[in-house]
């Protein structure tokens, strides 16, 4: 008997303590690659956070990675910036997050670049 709580004492160490969600975490940060820093998450956490913030013409765009006890998929346009906040619940599931935004800003950019120069070239001012 002494044997086998021995052995189940040595099993019980050698668990990893806790089931804690593992996600990748940053605060505002310019580059995807500079967001890659591995958390284990608050046991009330049951989802791994991206927000993403890109301005609509140019310009730089802002990463944010968390833990989060609430998330819901969403993307929000403000006018000068878009949000868009991708959510998932495995162990760093956040690795790319919502990085293929980026091609659709800026084909948007290059659409109103556009449209202001052959205003430009059209007009008589």
């Amino acid at each position: 008997m002494k044997v086998f709580l021995v052995i189940l004492l040595a099993a019980i160490l050698c668990i990893e303590s806790g089931f804690a969600l593992k996600c990748l975490t940053c605060s505002a940060k310019t580059n995807n690659a500079d967001c890659q820093a591995s958390t284990n998450c608050p046991m009330n956490s049951t989802d791994c956070k991206t927000e993403l913030y890109v301005p609509v013409v140019g310009g730089w765009k802002v990463i944010k990675k968390e833990c989060s006890s609430s998330c819901k998929n969403s993307t929000e346009d403000f006018y000068v910036f878009k949000q868009k906040i991708f959510c998932c619940s495995t162990d760093n599931c956040n690795t790319n997050g919502v990085g293929r935004m980026e091609s659709s800003s800026m084909v948007m950019a290059v659409g109103i670049a556009t449209s202001v120069a052959c205003f430009l070239l059209t007009s008589r001012l």
